[in-house]
């Protein structure tokens, strides 16, 4: 692998791990993110990329790379309707509209699968599955636009759709189920053994991504998944006695576990859209639905994964389990 690339978001969970992994892999990597400070490794540069005042900046960064993964991004599943939209793609245009005017660059957009997700299960969901009409989050319809800008884009370009990923510093799937375990608010909710999903090792990603920016005959649209789908109830049962929870039996059906999220959810959003509920729509169709993806094409055009499901389960265990929130992850 050679050329040097720019990581957008590089203080967050996946641009962390990125920039470690270029580092592994001696790859010239920049780290771009909009703190006053950011530690890790390679070169680090702050540019908010709402800030038009910065651009001029921001296009001598895009001036010296010959790619740039932009793995920034606002992840928020739940609060005022539209934010999270418009700053994920105001952000994503004004890198694009720069990136064009310097070069053009190869770009590399970390999107998600779950701008596929329906209200129903979706089995091995290829590149060519339609986006539904509405998305179960805003978040979801954030990475759909953006995909529409990256369309666009004169340069050539790859997207790529991660489907659940886990790893160490992750903050969106495993903490919320921990902190419901602590407080003793779990609840299975679906029949039990049902719903599937093939999720992803961070490592997977990593490797997967850096190979896409690197290597020619990658562009265009790829699912990324370990390929292994697991019982998503089995899954986080598995992970919480091995973290030394007690085991959860309390059940409820989906509709009422929906009729419970919809009651709840509109008052938050109202007067305390911060504050995500004790339970969601999203978080209901997300985990007591079967998704899963076919990755044939990636595969094909960028290898096998680097490791399996169960090697890159054991390494997110592993940190949770020696309180690992000091980690530069986080």
């Amino acid at each position: 692998m050679s050329g040097r690339v720019l990581i957008t978001g590089c203080n967050g969970f996946l641009g962390a791990h990125l920039m470690e992994g270029a580092r592994a892999r001696g790859i010239d990597a920049i780290g771009l993110h909009r703190g006053a400070r950011s530690e890790g490794p390679g070169e680090r540069v702050s540019i908010d990329l709402l800030d038009d005042a910065r651009s001029t900046r921001l296009a001598e960064v895009l001036s010296s790379v010959d790619s740039v993964i932009h793995a920034a991004a606002a992840v928020r599943l739940f609060g005022r309707r539209g934010s999270v939209v418009a700053e994920n793609t105001t952000s994503t245009a004004r890198l694009l509209e720069v990136a064009a005017a310097s070069g053009a660059p190869k770009v590399v957009f970390l999107s998600s699968a779950s701008v596929l997700f329906r209200p129903q299960d979706q089995i091995l969901m290829g590149e060519d599955t339609h986006l539904p009409r509405r998305f179960l989050s805003d978040y979801s319809a954030s990475k759909a636009r953006c995909e529409e800008l990256i369309g666009g884009y004169p340069g050539p370009a790859v997207i790529l759709r991660p489907q659940g990923v886990l790893g160490p510093g992750d903050r969106v799937i495993l903490p919320p189920l921990l902190e419901a375990a602590r407080a003793g608010r779990m609840v299975w909710v679906g029949a039990p053994g049902v719903a599937q999903a093939d999720l992803l090792s961070v490592d997977n990603l990593v490797e997967w991504t850096l190979r896409a920016s690197q290597e020619r005959g990658s562009e265009g649209l790829l699912h990324l998944s370990d390929g292994t789908p697991r019982g998503v109830e089995e899954l986080v049962r598995t992970v919480l006695a091995r973290l030394g929870f007690e085991p959860v039996e309390r059940r409820i059906p989906r509709p009422l576990a929906l009729a419970f999220a919809s009651a709840i959810e509109l008052p938050l959003r109202l007067v305390a859209p911060r504050r995500e509920p004790p339970l969601t729509r999203f978080a209901v169709e997300t985990f007591a639905r079967t998704r899963t993806l076919d990755i044939t094409r990636v595969r094909n055009r960028l290898g096998e994964p680097l490791v399996s499901f169960d090697e890159g389960l054991e390494r997110m265990v592993a940190f949770h389990a020696s309180a690992g929130r000091s980690h530069q992850y986080e």
